[in-house]
């Protein structure tokens, strides 16, 4: 609890009931488009190959639409579950924390003046007959100063069971609403997929889509949810690696390849897409950290490997290049300690160009041996494509990086260079942003980097500026306000 933390019970209740009665009728459409739909599909005398096409895509439809049923219900029970949890009182953190801390001073107050009475009673019972009446006057003062003590005391534990009671719910409504999540979030490239392979009048549909056994398994997302977090990961981190495509099955399965306590810090590092986490993954030893986490900084790195219609690379992907630009701690021998003209970067660099470089072979040998229908070659074309993209870029990383080291040997000073370092910039800036507008344009990653890998990506933006460095749970940040859910609700109807 802090001095924003507020917890008004009656109007959570409300807001849940609220929720409640939107998901339950939105469930009922939902039903009612479903019992529709089917109808038409299990129609016998509507025969022909279009038909057949359309019913294919309309099953895919009724897929999506029971998904949707499952998260409302999801996020139905976790309404419910907060609902009960909230008890009846009224919690404000101002008021609490400053009555604890009001309280606080009293007892010690309170403690030393009859820590002080006690010692003059003793003082004058000493004297006998003489000073027995002020030594009667100051245990009595002293007493009454314990009581003191005692009944702030009495606060402050009542005051420690409230701030305890709201802790406790924030912690166990932290995935509250994930699984809901997680289920739209997977819905939302079912809908694009199928919308996607109607084409020219024909129905091609990837029956290999991730989507689909992502929505066969959605009965285990609470186990693997809870999993996480008794691991440690927090509801808004689960929601972060939903968000670049991260499976919660992809997740677990991550957690599960950390063989050390190096491997589980790298791997926590990546779960809040920030430069300042980024920076703490790329500072510990490469030489540390399993092959198998290697892979897995491959892999992310592919996730957030993402350019808008400006060509303009995604912010965290432009912050994972920074921490692994600056990690330039020199790596040691293990045998005889001594430092090689080598750096942590190298390794990273080096590790996640081979790594990508075999993900691209294995995706064409795929491509080659398999007879993929339309839509499913178009897929894996796009995730190929992205693949080399990225291969070429840290190729591009590593050629650079080269070059800096043979123009300027002491290559950990660059600051008498800073014009010559703007202008490589806004030239390499402005050739990317001519390649990844066309390929953007042209469905197309395949050709960045390819007139000229060194300059066909962004200088690290490390050598660009080297003179700068709901309602009222105000702290329960993942609970979906009603108002925006409803807009969210109403926007997957079909």
């Amino acid at each position: 609890m802090d001095e924003n933390s507020k917890l008004y019970p009656d109007k959570v209740k409300a807001q849940c009931d609220s929720a409640i009665e939107v998901l339950r009728k939105n469930n009922e459409d939902l039903i009612t488009a479903n019992n529709k739909i089917s109808g038409f599909i299990e129609n016998d005398e509507l025969q022909s190959q279009s038909f057949d096409k359309l019913k294919q895509q309309l099953n895919d439809y009724l897929t999506v639409i029971d998904s949707m049923i499952s998260a409302n219900e999801a996020d139905i029970a976790d309404y419910q579950n907060l609902k009960g949890s909230v008890g009846v009182e009224k919690l404000d953190g101002t008021v609490i924390l400053k009555a604890k801390k009001d309280a606080e001073e009293g007892r010690e107050e309170a403690e030393d003046a009859a820590k002080a009475d006690r010692y003059l009673s003793d003082y004058y019972y000493r004297f006998g007959f003489s000073g027995a009446e002020l030594g009667r006057i100051y245990e009595e003062e002293a007493n009454g100063y314990e009581e003191e003590a005692r009944i702030c005391n009495d606060i402050i534990n009542e005051l420690q069971r409230k701030i305890d009671f709201y802790d406790n719910l924030e912690a166990s409504t932290a995935t509250l609403f994930i699984t809901g999540h997680v289920i739209r979030h997977i819905t939302e490239a079912a809908v694009s997929d199928i919308r996607g392979a109607f084409k020219v009048g024909n129905y091609f549909p990837n029956v290999n889509a991730g989507w689909r056994r992502e929505l066969e398994e959605k009965e285990s997302y609470p186990r693997i949810i809870k999993r996480l977090q008794a691991a440690g990961i927090t509801g808004s981190q689960i929601r972060y690696m939903a968000a670049i495509d991260y499976t919660l099955r992809e997740v677990e399965a991550a957690l599960d390849l950390c063989k050390t306590g190096e491997d589980k810090e790298f791997f926590r590092s990546f779960l809040t897409g920030t430069s300042e986490r980024y920076d703490k993954a790329f500072a510990l030893s490469p030489n540390k950290i399993s092959d198998e986490m290697h892979v897995f900084a491959a892999e992310y790195a592919n996730h957030i490997f993402q350019y808008d219609e400006n060509g303009e690379v995604s912010q965290a992907f432009a912050d994972f290049n920074d921490a692994v630009w600056k990690s330039t701690k020199p790596v040691q021998d293990k045998n005889t300690g001594l430092i090689p003209d080598t750096c942590y970067r190298d390794i990273y660099m080096e590790r996640m160009y081979a790594l990508l470089d075999m993900g691209v072979q294995g995706l064409t040998a795929e491509k080659t041996a398999m007879e993929l229908p339309a839509g499913e070659c178009e897929t894996l074309d796009t995730e190929l494509e992205k693949r080399i993209s990225l291969t070429n870029f840290w190729a591009a990383e590593i050629i650079f990086k080269d070059k800096l080291e043979v123009w300027y040997p002491d290559k950990f000073d660059f600051m008498r260079s800073e014009q010559s370092f703007r202008d490589l910039q806004e030239r390499r800036d402005r050739i990317l942003k001519e390649t990844a507008a066309s390929t953007v344009e042209n469905l197309s990653l395949i050709t960045l980097g390819i007139l000229a890998p060194e300059l066909a990506v962004p200088l690290s933006s490390l050598y660009l500026d080297m003179t700068e460095k709901p309602g009222s749970l105000i702290r329960l940040e993942h609970i979906l306000e009603i108002e925006s859910m409803t807009e969210e609700i109403k926007g997957y109807k079909i």
